[in-house]
């Protein structure tokens, strides 16, 4: 309220009688001009505290406070008497100092007629009645009984004329809005942002670049059902063609699930200070209509005070997809499903913790992805998402190349459990964390062979201990585990491990527990051409298999290798096999054992070649044919 100093003992003002004595203990009246009807007065600036009625002055002939306001557009009559109730004198028709400062808003549009038009809708309102509204017609001024074009104020933004106007007649409107005392439209102030090539706007240019949920009557008291308000601050960002809704400071009470829209990113200040708490028990949090496209829910906690056995933020549409839904820095707590998705295309789960009702309590999961049998999700992407008590920590029907990186996945019964139909699917997990889940269940379960699972560089730890062989807590085929890190005594700190139909490679490994000696295990393929046929040149391999290591006491390289290897030039019909045994070091000498297959001649040799310091010799075994007896073989020894 609007209140303004008293020009009669407004401040420390001091009253006497007639005589000139100090009126102590005098009393001051106030009722409202002309009347005796009492009317309250302030006792500062801030028009929040009344005076008593009447003012009693101090010893010193003083207001006790030292102010008198009143209110903003009232006169007031004042009466002062001693302190025996005798008159001294009476002040009518008193007004606060500056009151009554009216403002006024000016505001025009011009509008082309058309061919006999009389009735016009304007986008500027006016009062009725009020000689408020000014109308030009070709620049004319059409006012009074005398005015070409007669008209009359229909209501706040209409205006309807007597007889058409002409085509192409300008006509233009302009208004006059009275600002109540103290009020500025904020149209009219100018707003001057900071730094080189800025350009000035308004202030009501200048704060409708965000919509928030205040605006639309949201109190985030954690009392208020705020609800309706959330749900029009959205739909009004979406009939705008999509844009920003803040969630600011507050927790706001929702009886029902809110409906996000395309193209809307609805934010607040991080997950710890804008809540949004759905007192619905079967309710879901945020639900994603319909062909959601490029929206995003960003620093807010979703959080049901009711144990919800609704999702969190929840899509379960199987016929048409939700496309780029960003979800990031949240928060969701307490419903049965966090994060439920049918059919997405690009989703991306970013940073955020999903918590649980708890790991005995059945189809509890955190994540969801997919629609058994119907339909799954293509181009998820899940990054540092934390979730800790479900039954099921991530659970995908039919993944689509899904990449789950840094998720951790805390007492859960199960961590992780993918599934498909008919379609092949693939799951990609980048160092995921294990922590405190059920022991008597796979960490990773893989339901069906067209799942495809890679897991790189996991971690997992139960209660005190990590846990000695992850590959042991895998349960399905088509899983490749890459780094998986044990026990310190292990000696197994790198695994690639496959577990397929075809068993193609169960198990490889490298270790070395030498400081500065580094074993190797290497595979290596030649190169093909378009057609997938091998194009080489003599003696390239075509495909090596080498494992080598070395010794710490003696520095001795050891190495063991197959290879097979083109024999002639490019395009021969046969090609040559080795098995070779190498021993030595770079500065002793080496010697080497090669088992080869001459190919189309079937002979079968050994060769033994020495390299002493540069000095080569090579001794060969010769196998053959069998003797005439049929039984045995000839051996021949060449040195050459």
């Amino acid at each position: 309220m609007a209140v303004n100093l008293s020009p009669v003992g407004g401040v420390a003002a001091q009253f006497f009688d007639n005589d000139g004595n100090v009126l102590s203990g005098g009393k001051i009246y106030t009722y409202a001009a002309g009347t005796s009807t009492p009317a309250t007065v302030y006792t500062s600036s801030n028009g929040s505290i009344a005076h008593s009625n009447p003012i009693v002055l101090d010893s010193a002939g003083r207001v006790p406070t030292g102010e008198i306001w009143l209110t903003d557009g009232i006169n007031y009559k004042f009466v002062l008497n001693n302190s025996s109730g005798t008159l001294i004198a009476t002040y009518d028709n008193i007004s606060g100092i500056n009151s009554n400062f009216i403002s006024f808003t000016n505001s025009q549009e011009i509008i082309t007629a058309t061919a006999g038009q009389t009735v016009f809708n304007l986008s500027i309102s006016y009062q009725p009645g009020t000689n408020s509204l000014s109308v030009f017609v070709d620049g004319v001024n059409q006012y009074g009984p005398g005015a070409q074009y007669a008209y009359t104020e229909t209501d706040s933004d209409t205006v309807t004329f007597v007889s058409g106007l002409h085509v192409g007649a300008q006509v233009k409107f302009t208004t006059s809005q009275q600002q109540g005392a103290g009020a500025v439209n904020a149209s009219q102030v100018t707003y001057n942002p900071s730094g080189t090539g800025a350009v000035a706007t308004n202030v009501q240019a200048k704060l409708r670049q965000y919509v928030s949920v205040k605006d639309f009557g949201a109190v985030g008291d954690g009392i208020v059902n705020d609800t309706a308000a959330i749900q029009a601050a959205i739909d009004y960002v979406f009939s705008a063609s999509g844009g920003e809704v803040y969630v600011p400071f507050g927790t706001y009470v929702c009886s029902s699930t809110i409906t996000l829209k395309n193209n809307v990113k609805i934010y607040g200040d991080g997950p710890k200070v804008s809540i949004l708490k759905f007192t619905g028990a079967t309710s879901n949090g945020i639900t994603l209509p319909a062909n959601l496209t490029k929206s995003s829910i960003i620093g807010l906690k979703i959080y049901s005070s009711a144990s919800s056995t609704g999702n969190g933020v929840s899509y379960t549409n199987s016929v048409n997809p939700s496309r780029e839904l960003f979800l990031d820095q949240y928060e969701i707590e307490g419903f049965r499903v966090g994060i439920r998705l049918n059919f997405s295309i690009n989703a991306y789960i970013g940073q955020g913790r999903l918590i649980g009702q708890g790991s005995g309590v059945a189809t509890g999961i955190a994540i969801h992805m997919g629609d058994p049998g119907v339909i799954g999700c293509y181009g998820t992407t899940i990054s540092k998402a934390y979730m800790a008590a479900y039954e099921t920590g991530y659970y995908d029907e039919r993944p689509s190349n899904t990449l789950a990186l840094n998720i951790i996945i805390e007492g859960c019964a199960y961590a992780v459990v993918a599934t498909s139909d008919t379609y092949a699917s693939t799951i990609t997990m980048v160092a995921p964390y294990f922590e405190g889940n059920n022991i008597s269940n796979p960490l990773v379960t893989v339901v069906n062979p067209e799942v495809h699972m890679t897991i790189i560089n996991p971690y997992a730890y139960n209660t005190s201990n990590v846990v000695p062989n992850f590959s042991a807590r895998l349960s399905g085929t088509n899983i490749t585990l890459l780094g998986a890190t044990g026990q310190p005594d292990e000696n197994a700190p790198s695994v690639l491990v496959r577990k397929g139909g075809d068993e193609a490679i169960q198990r490889m490994e490298c270790y070395s527990d030498n400081s500065g000696h580094v074993s190797s295990f290497r595979m290596v393929k030649s190169h093909q051409d378009t057609q997938g046929n091998t194009a080489t040149i003599d003696g390239e391999y075509l495909g090596q298999l080498l494992v080598s290591g070395v010794n710490s006491s003696s520095n001795q390289a050891i190495t063991s290798e197959i290879l097979s290897r083109q024999v002639g030039a490019s395009g021969a019909t046969y090609i040559k096999s080795e098995v070779a045994l190498r021993v030595g070091s770079s500065t002793a000498a080496r010697s080497d054992a090669v088992v080869a297959n001459q190919g189309a001649s079937g002979e079968m040799s050994i060769l033994i070649q020495r390299n002493n310091a540069g000095s080569f010799t090579l001794e060969r075994v010769k196998v053959g044919a069998a003797d005439s007896g049929g039984v045995g073989f000839r051996a021949l020894v060449i040195n050459n």
